[in-house]
């Protein structure tokens, strides 16, 4: 009984001596895993930190851009502004330019008509000149 009861002790001493090995190799690797997973974390915090500082840096170049392109705009509309009645009065000038030349060119074809009314006129004043002529040379007779 001795004999068993030792052989049952030192079964029992491996076994305990096994699963404590077991149990020591799981830690290890729970640490193991512990660790690999917090590196994971700062790489990944790393990462996120620099793509969130490169953001950062594109946000504030646009934005200093686009103030830039804003105070550019402001700056300008008085210019635009001047530009666009500077266009139209020069629009308005044409205009009138060529209301004028639609006129000159109605003169111009009135002319022929003016010419042939001036030649009827000149005769027609010959020959009251005449009329009265005769007139005047039978009342002096």
């Amino acid at each position: 009984r001795e004999a068993a009861s030792a052989a049952a002790a030192s079964a029992e001493e491996r076994a305990v001596s096994r699963v404590g090995a077991q149990i020591e190799s799981l830690r290890r690797a729970l640490e193991e895993a512990k660790a690999s997973d917090i590196a994971r974390q700062e790489a990944l915090k790393v990462a996120v930190t620099q793509r969130c500082e490169d953001v950062e840096r594109r946000v504030t170049r646009n934005t200093t851009d686009a103030v830039t392109l804003v105070e550019q705009v402001r700056r300008m509309v008085p210019e635009a502004e001047r530009a666009q009645q500077v266009l139209d009065a020069a629009r308005k000038e044409l205009a009138s330019a060529e209301t004028l030349q639609r006129r000159v060119a109605a003169c111009e074809a009135d002319r022929p008509q003016l010419t042939a009314a001036e030649s009827k006129l000149d005769a027609v004043a010959r020959q009251l000149e005449r009329l009265a002529e005769d007139h005047c040379q039978k009342l002096a007779e």
